[in-house]
């Protein structure tokens, strides 16, 4: 995919900022076996592309992800996304106040869950992160 040998690990090294190293490191066994191209395409260019842009920061990038992940409805990788910003120092004070700003763009019902999902994330243990969803 790319010239560059070392981006999926650079991609990989802000994974582990946000999810730790074993799990950035980790097979997804799903997504390596039925469509490895997926696995490369985000190691090296989501991952080591579009997160290691310099212009944003790690930690507002996160912010962006879990908004987006959220109006989406896409609660698994948000939760899983949330547990990463809160690794990153993202205080629950913080995502309660996007998840407000959010109400006005994306209803309700994804605020209520928004809302549900950031009590569980900063109420739980900080190691004890979801499975990716595809290892579920």
């Amino acid at each position: 995919m790319t010239d560059d040998p070392h981006a999926s690990v650079d991609g990989r090294e802000i994974k582990a900022q946000l999810f730790g190293r074993e799990r950035a490191f980790a097979n997804r066994p799903i997504t390596e076996e039925l469509a490895p191209l997926v696995k490369e395409i985000s190691d090296d260019v989501l991952w080591a592309k579009v997160w290691a842009e310099p212009t944003l920061d790690v930690r507002t990038r996160s912010i962006v992800t879990i908004t987006t992940l959220l109006a989406l409805e896409r609660y698994d990788y948000a939760e899983l996304h949330l547990h990463g910003a809160r690794r990153l120092g993202v205080t629950r004070e913080e995502l309660v106040q996007v998840a407000i700003q959010m109400l006005f763009y994306a209803g309700l019902p994804v605020i209520h869950t928004a809302l549900r999902l950031i009590s569980r994330v900063f109420d739980a243990d900080p190691e004890d992160l979801p499975k990716f969803p595809s290892q579920k």
